[in-house]
């Protein structure tokens, strides 16, 4: 039975993939209206669907008006990612979109959901998993390749991430009784509240550190 399964799923997307490589000028319109349509009903799931063929068949950009209709339909998956909850797609395709020709709005409309989609990613990282893991580097790493592109709110807690991860890694150390990584930690966590000016986190991490 899982065979068959297997088999039904890999037919119906190379189907899938067929159809969104020979879809008319038409029916790509068709879609694009139809994902809006969708996307406005709340329906995230099959408007993202929608918005991925578009983008699938406009990828080459051979004209501008094509170039428009794909940034457009990968704007709009990056922010159903974003709603879905599925931020590394989004974080991944809004990296792509960032790398492309862009005019200054598209830019600025692109680089939000990125970094909207990037910071939720890593906090993934930094937030412990089932297993009480965590991956701080990463999550640091990933930052502070969003913080160019960060405004607002997002900015705002971006910029608190860093040292809260070097708190957090330093209390993961301090629990193994592995006391210098601890302190090192610390210390990185107290220069980066320091220069953020939270004086309740450096009063917080000034005690550990003594």
């Amino acid at each position: 039975m899982n065979r068959i399964i297997v088999f039904a799923l890999m037919l119906f997307c190379m189907t899938m993939q067929i159809e969104a490589q020979t879809l008319s000028e038409e029916e790509v319109t068709a879609k694009m209206y139809q994902a809006f349509e969708l996307n406005k009903a709340g329906k995230k799931a099959e408007a993202l669907e929608l918005f991925l063929i578009v983008g699938e068949n406009t990828k080459q950009q051979r004209n501008e008006g094509e170039r428009q209709v794909y940034v457009c339909s990968q704007t709009m998956a990056c922010q159903c990612y974003e709603l879905l909850g599925r931020y590394q797609e989004g974080y991944l395709l809004g990296k792509s979109l960032l790398q492309g020709k862009l005019n200054d709005e598209e830019r600025k409309d692109v680089g939000h959901l990125y970094a909207m989609n990037g910071y939720m990613y890593a906090c993934e990282f930094i937030q412990r998993d089932e297993k009480g893991r965590a991956d701080y580097k990463r999550g640091r790493e990933l930052i502070s390749e969003i913080l160019p592109y960060s405004d607002g709110q997002v900015k705002e807690y971006a910029e608190t991430k860093i040292p809260l991860s070097w708190y957090l890694e330093g209390a993961d150390y301090f629990v193994m009784q592995k006391f210098e990584e601890a302190l090192k930690a610390y210390e990185k966590a107290l220069a980066g509240f320091q220069e953020l000016g939270r004086e309740k986190d450096v009063v917080s991490t000034m005690k550990w550190i003594a």
